[in-house]
């Protein structure tokens, strides 16, 4: 799903700006909801790449203690 966010401006010209995520059977569901990529403003580079070296989630992270 990363990926998808990184190359969706560059590859269909939309960016999401909120998402929905429900626990399915099998997983997750993920639902973003797309603007053209020139809508939101832009802050800093735009990201080319995503690194997943150690990613985790967990219910106990916050934007403070995200990992």
């Amino acid at each position: 799903m990363f990926e998808e966010v990184i190359y969706l401006p560059d590859s269909a010209g939309e960016t999401p700006v909120d998402l929905d995520v429900r626990r399915v059977d099998d997983g997750l569901d993920v639902n973003l909801a797309m603007v053209d990529a020139n809508t939101p403003p832009q802050f800093g580079a735009v990201p080319k790449a995503v690194l997943l070296n150690e990613l985790r989630f967990s219910p106990a992270a916050t934007a403070a203690g995200a990992r």
